[in-house]
C-alpha cells in the first residue's frame, strides 16, 4: 500500500485502532490482575505496587489445572477433527456429486443453524442417559461430531472449486475420495483451518454442556474447573487467581490462533464470497 493509499485511509485505521484498544482492555486487565494481590486488585492504582507471580502456582495447585486443561484439549481436538470429515464429505456430496433430493438436504441444514443448540439439550441428555454415557468422554464429544454450521462453511468453499475440473478427473478414472483428497482438500485448506479454528475455540471454552453432563473430577474440563474459583460469597473470591488461571487455560488458544490467523482471514474470505 502506498503513502497516498494510507493517508486516504487513516480514519478508517485510527476507529479499527479505538476498537482494538477496546478490546484489549479486558485483556490488559486480566493480564495485570493475575500478578497482583487483592489489596491492589481493588485499588484505583493502575499498575501494582508489587507483582506477586505465585498467583500463578497457587491457582495451578489449587486444582487438577493439567487434568483439566488435558480434557478440554482432547475433547475439543477430536470433536474438531470428527467436524472436519463430516462437514468435507457432506459439503462434497452437495456439490459435486448428482444425487437426489440434495437442495432439499441443504435447506435442512440451514434449517438445522436457525435452532439454538439449547433446545435440544433435553433430548440430547436423555439419549445419553438411555446409552449410560453420562461421565464419559463419549457425552463431551458425540453430540457435536457434527454441524450444520460446518457443512455450510466448506459448501461455500468448495463452490469456488471449477466443476470442470472435477468432471476433467472423473473422466480420468478418479473416485470421488481421490478428488476429494487430490484436488478439494489441497484448494480449500484455508477454509478448513479457519473452520477448525471456529470449532475449536467455541467448544475450549463451552460450559453449559460438560458441566451437564459429567459428574467427577475425572471427565472435567478448564471451563468447569475456571468455575469453582466463583463458588462462595463474593468477598471470598479470590480474583487474583481466577484471572491467573485464565491467563494460563487461554494460553493455547492464542497459541493456536496465532499459528492459524492467516488461514482465518482467507478461509472467512472464501466463505463469505461465493453464494
Amino acid at each position: 500500500m502506498t503513502k497516498i493509499q494510507y493517508g486516504r485511509n487513516w480514519p478508517y485505521h485510527a476507529i479499527l485502532i479505538v476498537f482494538a484498544m477496546i478490546v484489549a482492555i479486558p485483556l490488559v486487565w486480566m493480564l495485570l490482575g493475575s500478578v497482583e494481590s487483592m489489596r491492589d486488585l481493588f485499588s484505583s492504582r493502575l499498575i501494582p505496587n508489587r507483582l506477586v507471580f505465585g498467583n500463578y502456582t497457587t491457582a495451578f495447585t489449587s486444582m487438577p489445572f493439567l487434568l483439566y486443561l488435558g480434557n478440554s484439549v482432547f475433547t475439543t481436538g477430536v470433536i474438531v477433527l470428527c467436524q472436519l470429515v463430516t462437514s468435507s464429505l457432506a459439503a462434497f456430496g452437495m456439490v459435486f456429486t448428482r444425487a437426489p433430493g440434495k437442495r432439499i438436504i441443504f435447506a435442512l441444514v440451514i434449517v438445522s443453524l436457525m435452532i439454538p443448540i439449547q433446545a435440544i439439550f433435553i433430548p440430547d441428555y436423555v439419549i445419553l442417559s438411555d446409552l449410560h454415557w453420562i461421565d464419559t468422554y463419549e457425552a463431551l464429544i458425540v453430540p457435536f461430531v457434527g454441524t450444520g454450521f460446518g457443512i455450510f462453511f466448506l459448501r461455500q468453499a468448495y463452490l469456488r472449486i471449477p466443476s470442470t475440473l472435477v468432471e476433467a478427473m472423473r473422466m480420468d478414472g478418479a473416485s470421488s475420495w481421490t478428488i476429494l483428497w487430490r484436488l478439494v482438500i489441497p484448494n480449500t485448506k484455508p477454509s478448513l483451518v479457519a473452520l477448525g479454528l471456529l470449532n475449536g475455540v467455541f467448544h475450549y471454552g463451552y460450559l453449559f454442556w460438560p458441566l451437564l453432563v459429567t459428574n467427577t473430577t475425572r471427565y472435567r474440563v478448564i471451563p468447569v474447573g475456571l468455575s469453582y474459583f466463583t463458588q462462595g460469597q463474593p468477598d471470598q473470591i479470590q480474583w487474583n487467581l481466577l484471572m491467573a488461571a485464565n491467563v494460563m487455560a487461554v494460553l493455547p488458544m492464542v497459541l493456536l490462533f496465532l499459528w492459524g490467523q492467516r488461514y482465518l482471514v482467507k478461509g472467512i474470505l472464501a466463505y463469505a464470497i461465493k453464494g
